[in-house]
């Protein structure tokens, strides 16, 4: 009895001992990620940069480390984007290497390999989810992969402009202006402030929708109109002024643009006096609208926000705002 309780003892110390040695091991891979330790197959890291900006010549760099479990060996490793395969590496195969036309992918020879891939000439169609799938031997032919998104970005080349209002206006006139964000990626999103308040609280359900135009190569400008009546309620502050602000956010940029038209005396006529701006030499002179040179201007790293900074410094945010919001049912305002 006492020599069967040693040789349990023994055989339990050994594969302890057997047990520590196989963890100690377990987690060690090669640089190239064909091996591992005994555990399940993994794809241990993908690097997919999160966005890239577009630009001539621009690149992605896309990487793939998978670990093996101990004894098994590579049948396939796959390339897809949004589920369509555009590269395969088959080691058994001759060639073992094999590219497939995908929209957005543009593959060089040399510039690629099952665990690195350099995507050249990027495009909008270029953005999508990249995933690395990898696959064992059979009889088992356990399947890995880990997936990642990659956006294009393309700020817009100049900054947005406000067109069609004038410098002041008569009461019971037609306030249309329209705020244009040049072609980027994704599409601009633009916004219209009236005296601080979002225009979709001015007359919700009718607020103007934008309207785009895309080039050949997927990229968009986006036009925001706006139009309501000049009520003299509307003109607020000591100087009797309406404060339009057209706000733009693109490709992580942020701009605004605030415009304050003036309340013409009772009697004056809107169309002639407002164009040429009041003060000597606006009498009679009737001109087309023309684009309003912004009062306030930015561009920073948007940030999420309700009321933008220049509205707020204007005046928007204050006492002013408050009794515009509690004039809304009254406001008439033409929905284009």
């Amino acid at each position: 009895m006492l020599r069967g309780g040693l040789d349990a003892v023994f055989f339990w110390a050994a594969l302890w001992s057997f047990a520590h040695v196989a963890a100690s091991k377990s987690g060690v891979a090669s640089s190239a990620g064909r091996s591992g330790g005994g555990g399940a197959l993994r794809v241990a890291e993908l690097r997919v940069p999160a966005s890239v900006q577009l630009r001539e010549g621009a690149r992605a760099e896309l990487q793939c480390r998978w670990e093996l479990p101990a004894g098994a060996a590579l049948y396939s490793a796959k390339w897809y984007k949004d589920g369509q395969e555009f590269l395969r590496f088959m080691p058994d195969e001759r060639p073992p290497l094999l590219s497939f036309p995908v929209a957005g992918v543009r593959l060089q020879a040399g510039s690629y390999s099952a665990e690195a891939v350099t995507l050249h000439s990027l495009t909008v169609a270029s953005g999508g989810v990249y995933r690395c799938e990898v696959s064992t031997e059979g009889p088992a032919f356990r399947t890995a992969y880990a997936q990642q998104r990659l956006s294009i970005i393309a700020p817009p080349p100049t900054e947005p402009r406000v067109m069609g209002v004038r410098e002041a206006y008569a009461v019971g006139e037609v306030v249309s202006a329209n705020c244009t964000a040049g072609r980027s990626h994704p599409p601009p999103h633009l916004t219209w402030y009236i005296n601080g308040i979002k225009a979709e609280r001015w007359f919700p359900g009718r607020a103007p929708a934008p309207l785009d135009e895309a080039d050949a190569v997927g990229l968009v400008a986006r036009t925001l109109p706006l139009r309501l009546r000049a009520e003299r309620r509307l003109f607020q502050g000591p100087d009797r002024r309406l404060r339009l602000l057209c706000e733009a956010n693109a490709a992580g940029l942020r701009w605004t643009r605030l415009l304050t038209p003036a309340l013409l005396p009772d009697g004056s006529d809107g169309e002639d006096a407002a164009v040429a701006g009041p003060g000597p030499g606006s009498g009679g002179h009737r001109a087309p609208p023309r684009e309003t040179e912004p009062l306030a201007r930015e561009a920073t790293r948007a940030r999420p926000h309700d009321l933008p900074a220049h509205a707020r410094a204007a005046g928007c945010g204050g006492p002013s705002a408050v009794a515009a919001t509690l004039l809304l049912p009254s406001v008439l305002a033409v929905a284009s």
